[in-house]
């Protein structure tokens, strides 16, 4: 079995996002057998200053061996872990769109809550939807589908098939670059 990056961020998200990324990280991881939790990581790009709350929450969360925090600025590691990575963890509920696109890019499907306006960027051969409910009904949601991905790596294979597929499609500059529009 492969390794099984997941890649999320920090500063470009709300601190309620990241701090559910970590939670949703920490329960996949702790749900693994030791042989598993070996070939996972969490990667975190973040900007400003959070680093520290950050690195704080993996701490309490005894997850602070699995996690990889960098910044955006550093764009050569940061390139190398979204090639890395198996899919993109976006708990996010605002602002999301201009994100998407990039982790197409990288043939990463994305993990979002369902909001009727991102639907024409995540789909069922792109991404994953949770269903936005309490915040501990959402942690167990996106650690349900880390869980299933890990688990599935055919479903997980369609998946980036297809997220770099429509990135090439509709974000590219071969294609249309609708989902560019604001």
């Amino acid at each position: 079995m492969k390794n099984f990056n997941v890649l999320s961020l920090g500063g470009f998200i709300s601190e309620e996002g990241t701090s559910i990324a970590l939670e949703s990280y920490a329960k996949f991881y702790f749900q693994l057998t030791a042989k598993h939790q070996r070939l996972t990581k969490l990667v975190i790009i973040h900007k400003g200053s959070n680093r520290n709350l950050i690195v704080s929450k993996a701490d309490e969360l005894e997850i602070r061996n699995q996690l990889m925090v960098l910044h955006y600025e550093k764009q050569n590691l940061v390139e190398q872990e979204y090639q890395k990575a198996a899919v993109f963890l976006l708990p996010e509920k605002e602002k999301i769109r201009q994100i998407i696109p990039e982790a197409y890019a990288f043939s990463l499907p994305v993990l979002c809550y369902h909001q009727k306006e991102i639907e024409e960027y995540v789909d069922q051969l792109t991404g994953m939807f949770v269903d936005d409910r309490t915040r501990s009904q959402n942690i167990d949601q996106f650690a349900e589908k880390l869980n299933m991905l890990y688990f599935d790596p055919e479903v997980l294979k369609i998946l980036q098939k297809g997220a770099l597929q429509k990135y090439n499609k509709q974000f590219s500059w071969g294609g249309k670059m609708a989902g560019m529009e604001s």
